[in-house]
C-alpha cells in the first residue's frame, strides 16, 4: 500500500506541480527585469519574466501555433 501511494504521489507532483528554473542574471539583465516590472506593472520579477516569455512567443507567433496543434 505505502509503495502504490508513493507512486500516486510522485506522478501528481509531475503532473500538477510547477517546475522551478534558476537562472544567474546579470546585474544589466536584472536591470532590465525591473525597469520592464514597472512598464508593465507587474508585482514580481518571475512573473515580469513570465509575461515577456509568453508575449515574445506570442510576437512570433508560437503561441497560436500551439493552440492550432491542440484543437486537432
Amino acid at each position: 500500500m505505502a509503495l502504490a501511494l508513493d507512486k500516486y504521489r510522485q506522478y501528481m507532483y509531475n503532473i500538477c506541480m510547477k517546475k522551478r528554473i534558476n537562472m544567474y542574471l546579470e546585474e544589466e539583465d536584472r536591470s532590465m527585469v525591473r525597469f520592464l516590472q514597472a512598464k508593465y506593472g507587474l508585482d514580481t520579477e518571475s512573473n515580469t519574466i513570465r509575461f515577456l516569455i509568453r508575449k515574445a512567443a506570442k510576437a512570433e507567433g508560437d503561441i497560436e501555433m500551439k493552440q492550432e496543434r491542440r484543437k486537432e
